[in-house]
């Protein structure tokens, strides 16, 4: 399903039953460690993500995953640059 990716993007492959990927440094560990920090996230946080909002979640949970090495305060300073007005409860709930 995936084959037709490796014209466009930069794709490898993962035997698990043999442990033989075709390039050195490929695995699956860093996307299941999306997956159960996102879980952690429901779970521990959230408690119940609807079919509504889940990309909402998802997208909140990616952008931080992909700025953890920051500082808080430099996470915080780039949260407030994305900040463009008002958001009422009718946009958020729409």
């Amino acid at each position: 399903m995936y084959k037709g990716l490796s014209t466009d993007y930069d794709h490898h492959t993962v035997s698990h039953g043999t442990g033989v990927c075709k390039k050195d440094k490929v695995h699956t560990n860093s996307i299941e460690s999306v997956w159960a920090l996102f879980k952690r996230q429901v779970i521990g946080t959230h408690h119940w993500v609807s079919k509504k909002h889940l990309q909402a979640y998802i997208n909140e949970m990616t952008w931080r995953f992909n700025r953890r090495d920051q500082e808080e305060g430099q996470r915080v300073n780039d949260l407030l640059s994305y900040v463009e007005g008002r958001l009422t409860y009718t946009e958020l709930t729409a």
